[in-house]
């Protein structure tokens, strides 16, 4: 698939995700179950490595769209007299921090290596026309707002539209909206969304399982599609 374009509506990115899926992980669509992220990175004809390339995870993921470098630090915290080393990488080339291999964060690395799959699957015209040899690095924390803004730098509108298409791809829309109602045992499923209660936490805690990323992540994406009214004060610290 290649998009000669940079701004995509949010239909458009849910079908881009139905049809990665479709294309390469069909049985995703029937059945709730996590993405392997290096196998669709495998598929997209990409090379991965793990690298501490930030410290402290400022920086989850980079993309190289042509040949280049980046600096490799020592360790996973700064400290006072570290020094990066320069290091070169080929095109098509998606180095993942090596701090997210650590127990725990098998979400957030899930997320974050979809997160440049989905580069690989609509921004390549864009990075290529700029000639840039690094791609996007991924932001520490998934963005719930703000997708679509006016005036907002070309890079960072990408980038949140990206946020969006990694959701939709860990998580296809009508699979995740009949699960979410199947859990709370809702047979007619509503037309408009509907608040979120305390006790919907153990459900979306479920499907944060079924899907293998991390609680704020289901949720973000039961809001976004409709699912859920949005509000600030439902989220909960991953």
């Amino acid at each position: 698939m290649i998009f000669e374009k940079t701004v995509f509506k949010k239909e458009e990115l849910e079908e881009i995700a139905d049809a990665t899926n479709a294309k390469f992980f069909p049985e995703r669509l029937e059945k709730p179950t996590p993405l392997d992220p290096y196998l669709l990175l495998d598929k997209l004809g990409c090379q991965y490595e793990w690298a501490q390339i930030s410290p402290n995870l400022h920086i989850m993921g980079i993309s190289f769209f042509g040949p280049g470098y980046w600096y490799i630090w020592p360790k996973e915290k700064y400290e006072k007299g570290d020094r990066p080393t320069r290091k070169s990488f080929p095109e098509k080339t998606v180095l993942i921090n090596s701090s997210l291999l650590k127990k725990g964060n098998a979400g957030m690395e899930r997320f974050a290596v979809t997160h440049e799959a989905g580069h690989w699957i609509k921004d390549q015209p864009f990075f290529k026309e700029k000639k840039t040899s690094i791609g996007l690095l991924i932001k520490e924390n998934f963005e719930q707002s703000g997708y679509w803004e006016c005036g907002r730098p070309t890079v960072n509108l990408i980038e949140t539209q990206n946020n969006y298409l990694t959701a939709a791809i860990l998580m296809p829309r009508q699979q995740i909206k009949d699960a979410f109602f199947r859990l709370i045992r809702c047979k007619n499923i509503p037309a408009e969304a509907i608040p979120f209660r305390p006790y919907m936490r153990k459900q979306i805690g479920i499907l944060a399982k079924m899907y293998g990323v991390n609680f704020n992540v289901v949720l973000y994406r039961l809001q976004d599609i409709g699912v859920l009214e949005s509000d600030s004060q439902s989220k909960e610290e991953e």
